[in-house]
This record gives C-alpha cells, sequence and structure tokens, in this order.
C-alpha cells in the first residue's frame, strides 16, 4: 500500500520517516512554552503583590520620621501624607490638614516626589534625582 494515497477502507497507514518524532517535539515545545508563560503569568501576579504589600506597609505602618500630635496641629508624617495626598490634590482636605501637608511637601522630596506623579508631572524636571536616602521618609 502506498503511503501517499488515501486509505479508503479505514486500515492504518504508517507514517512517513521521522514524522512522528517531529510531533512528538513539537507537542513537548509548545507544552514547555505553555509552562514558561504560565509561570511568567504567576510570577508577575507575585511581584505585584509582593510590591502591593510593601508600599501598603510603607504607608500605614512602616516608620516614619515624625508622628503627628492627636491635636491635628504640628509635623504630619510621611505615611500619612502619601495616605492623604490624593484628598490634598483633589482639594477635598480641611485647612489645617492642607496646611500640615504643604509645609511637609516643602521639606520632603520623596513625598513631593509622589505628588507630582499624582499631578501626572515628572517630578525629576523638579526634584533632584532620588538617592539611598528617603530624607525622612
Amino acid at each position: 500500500m502506498n503511503p501517499n494515497t488515501p486509505n479508503l477502507d479505514g486500515q492504518w497507514l504508517p507514517c512517513e520517516d521521522g514524522k512522528l518524532k517531529r510531533l512528538s517535539e513539537f507537542v513537548r515545545e509548545r507544552q514547555a512554552l505553555q509552562d514558561r508563560r504560565s509561570f511568567l503569568r504567576n510570577s508577575s501576579i507575585v511581584v505585584v503583590a509582593a510590591v502591593g504589600a510593601g508600599l501598603g506597609y510603607s504607608l500605614l505602618g512602616g516608620k516614619s520620621s515624625t508622628v503627628a500630635p492627636p491635636s491635628g496641629v504640628g509635623p504630619i508624617a510621611c505615611s500619612e501624607v502619601l495616605l492623604r495626598l490624593a484628598e490634598y490634590v483633589e482639594g477635598t482636605l480641611d485647612r489645617p490638614t492642607k496646611v500640615r501637608i504643604q509645609e511637609h511637601l516643602g521639606n520632603c522630596n520623596p513625598c513631593k516626589r509622589q505628588w507630582y506623579v499624582l499631578q501626572g508631572m515628572d517630578p525629576d524636571k523638579y526634584l533632584p534625582k532620588a538617592s539611598g536616602s528617603n530624607n525622612g521618609c
């Protein structure tokens, strides 16, 4: 029986030399590609979660340079500034908090950098490049 002619009686035809091996290699390569894509997708999720957790820690529970007094006057901590920065930009804060944040931004480049980002501006145009020092943040 010629392997190049269709088999009309339902009999199996022999494969071309090496065709089964090539097919097997193709399937293995596809599976390896799917495994790599799955790994990268899962790794990305883990990285985003880790960054979010780190940001949450720094914003909510991280060490801050100052502690705001309960009366609502005086210095304000970087963590509180970063939590309230969107409200500050929107103009929805009460006057005392707005003033405290303005004073803080005047002295804290890391927080001011975030303010520029929220405004949609490039902080590197207005501030010195970020260094290893946080200036208290």
